[in-house]
């Protein structure tokens, strides 16, 4: 079953790119007249960026029915284009579609501004390293493997490869082991251990390592750029890319490398919110709470 945009949904994409393609290689206008002075022709298509069913290009597993159909998960096409995307997932990636989404309501919004010298102009050195940062996080995402072993008595009875973002969860688990001897991780674990501890976790997941170092680049570049007026489009998708333990494990990495300038862009950005109290290892400790 396909989980269709509304009508609303469909009329807001368009009219938020003027009825222009969004591919910023074609630009196409997607409605005009029609013979019938009663009618009106179009030829634009309101795409999925991540597949609208199972089995759909660039089809998320992890969104549930109301994102898959939600107008954030929309880009306005000509029909030439809709089909384009979906022949070629590989090229097309979310991250390309997402780029060429902001990029077209960045230059709608400027076509109609009333007065174009108090706006600020959209930086396009900016939001191409913002994209391409993405890119590279989704490549480096998919290298990340955890292999989960069940033991008995010192042998191994199954194994199974966990890859992707849902092996940062058993990150995640594997970092919070060392802690678990203790019995409240808030005053029992001596505060000069903790970053030791970090250490040695990260210098063994050099592939998460890479992953993070990503985020904090992405964090600094959009604080250097805070003061661009449609900035929030920027934050609001680089969150959406961030999941509950990816959260953690962030502000962990950023611990362990002892960088306070990072850790304060992490807390501005409200990269903790909705995280609970008792998956914050030591975060009385470390200020995060």
């Amino acid at each position: 079953m396909r989980d269709d945009f509304t009508r609303r949904t469909k009329e807001t994409l368009a009219k938020r790119v003027g009825y222009k393609c969004s591919n910023p290689n074609c630009k196409k206008l997607t409605s005009g007249p029609n013979e019938d002075e009663n009618k009106s022709t179009s030829i634009g298509v309101a795409a999925h960026i991540t597949g609208a069913s199972k089995g759909g290009p660039r089809f998320n597993e992890e969104m549930n029915v109301e994102e898959r159909k939600g107008i954030n998960n929309g880009i306005w096409l000509c029909q030439n284009c809709s089909v384009l995307i979906d022949k070629d997932e590989s090229k097309y990636s979310i991250e390309l579609l997402e780029s060429w989404k902001v990029t077209s309501e960045d230059k709608a919004k400027e076509e109609i501004s009333t007065s174009n010298k108090n706006q600020l102009p959209t930086n396009n050195s900016f939001q191409t390293l913002f994209f391409e940062l993405l890119n590279q996080q989704e490549i480096v995402l998919k290298d990340l493997e955890v292999t989960k072993r069940k033991t008995q008595d010192g042998k191994i009875l199954s194994e199974e490869k966990i890859i992707g973002r849902k092996a940062i969860k058993s990150y995640f688990e594997i970092f919070r082991d060392p802690f678990k001897k203790y019995q409240s991780w808030d005053s029992q674990l001596p505060k000069e251990d903790i970053p030791k501890e970090c250490s040695k976790f990260f210098s063994d997941a050099p592939e998460l390592v890479k992953y993070f170092n990503l985020n904090k680049q992405l964090l600094r570049l959009l604080k250097s750029k805070s003061n661009l007026e449609n900035i929030e489009l920027y934050i609001n998708i680089f969150l959406s890319k961030v999941d509950y333990y990816e959260k953690i494990m962030l502000f962990y990495y950023i611990y362990e490398s002892k960088d306070e300038n990072y850790l304060d862009l992490a807390k501005e950005f409200e990269i903790l919110e909705g995280i609970k109290k008792e998956d914050l290892i030591h975060g009385e400790t470390f200020g995060l709470i």
